[in-house]
């Protein structure tokens, strides 16, 4: 399988992937805002099947929140997700995730 991957090495989503990073996403979010906070970056990653690395976390907070202001808004995340994809060669794969007295449970 090949993986669509543009000049800036950003991956082109298929429609699919997009749906499964909103449906994830959308798990995460603060009030229907369009954003969740940077602390939920790195459960919203595992619930699509992502090992990050520490590293990467740095990297893709950095990029999520460019401005600082504590938020990483849809969009910025589906950059995230392209770069990710397109480093890594792979599509998506996702976790079932519940909140279970305001805990994030991932299976």
């Amino acid at each position: 399988m090949s993986v669509k991957v543009d000049a800036t090495g950003l991956k082109t989503l298929t429609t699919s992937e997009v749906d499964d990073c909103m449906k994830q996403f959308k798990r995460f979010e603060v009030h229907e805002k369009a954003f969740i906070p940077v602390g939920n970056l790195g459960p919203l990653m595992e619930a699509l099947r992502c090992n990050v690395t520490e590293a990467e976390m740095e990297e893709y907070t950095l990029m999520g929140d460019p401005d600082g202001t504590g938020n990483i808004y849809y969009q910025n995340f589906l950059k995230i997700m392209s770069k990710r994809l397109g480093d890594k060669g792979t599509t998506l794969g996702t976790q079932h995730v519940t909140f279970c007295n305001g805990n994030c449970v991932i299976s």
